[in-house]
């Protein structure tokens, strides 16, 4: 039976990163430092690797600004070239846009026409809300929640708990979690939820598809 409720993933499901190698490299050219596309990756893994160890801990706008220069710090060290600490802060700063992936909000508007309720549950800092917001998303869906609020990050199935709260207590069995990433399944599965996957960056479209073709 089609189900009552879907929760969804945001980064690689929802949204993705806004060019970030191009935006970086070319930032720190305007700044006199050119380095390889190569280089720029590592340098963006070693942030990202940071970001998903210490998020949880970015909780309000003071642990925010400090987990983004912890990650500064982060990019900063892995470069090949010197770079102060203000320099790599303003550089990661302007590397954090978001684009919409394109199949986002007509399979999430496809979705809330078929009665079916949404949210957004995501390993993220407490800025998801706001993200969602600024992408133009917010509207789009019923409830928005993240790790760093709930303390915990998937594949602890506490935020997908929270998640089903929040759309009104809907029961585990009756919803089914949209995701691109194995903590996703694993998340779901703890809570004898069913789930979808997606290839990180193809949207929600398929899966949509799929929820939609069960009977009602």
């Amino acid at each position: 039976m089609r189900p009552t409720a879907v929760l969804c993933d945001a980064m690689g499901t929802l949204v993705r990163f806004d060019r970030p190698v191009e935006r970086m490299r070319g930032s720190l050219a305007a700044r006199g430092i050119v380095i390889t596309h190569d280089e720029a990756v590592a340098a963006l893994t070693a942030e990202v690797r940071l970001y998903r160890d210490e998020h949880l801990t970015a909780v309000d706008l003071p642990s925010i600004e400090a987990l983004r220069r912890r990650c500064a710090d982060a990019l900063r060290l892995t470069l090949p070239k010197q770079l102060d600490h203000e320099r790599a802060y303003s550089v990661l700063a302007g590397l954090i846009r978001f684009e919409v992936l394109p199949t986002s909000r007509e399979s999430l508007t496809r979705l809330r026409r078929a009665g079916i309720s949404i949210a957004v549950v995501s390993n993220w800092d407490a800025s998801l809300r706001g993200t969602m917001l600024a992408v133009g998303l917010a509207g789009h869906v019923d409830a928005v929640v993240s790790s760093a609020e709930v303390g915990r990050a998937k594949p602890d199935p506490a935020l997908l708990a929270r998640g089903l709260e929040l759309l009104g207590g809907v029961d585990p069995s009756q919803a089914v979690m949209v995701g691109d990433h194995a903590v996703d399944h694993a998340a779901a599965a703890a809570l004898g939820m069913p789930s979808l996957l997606v290839e990180p960056g193809s949207g929600i479209a398929a899966a949509v598809d799929a929820i939609l073709d069960l009977p009602a």
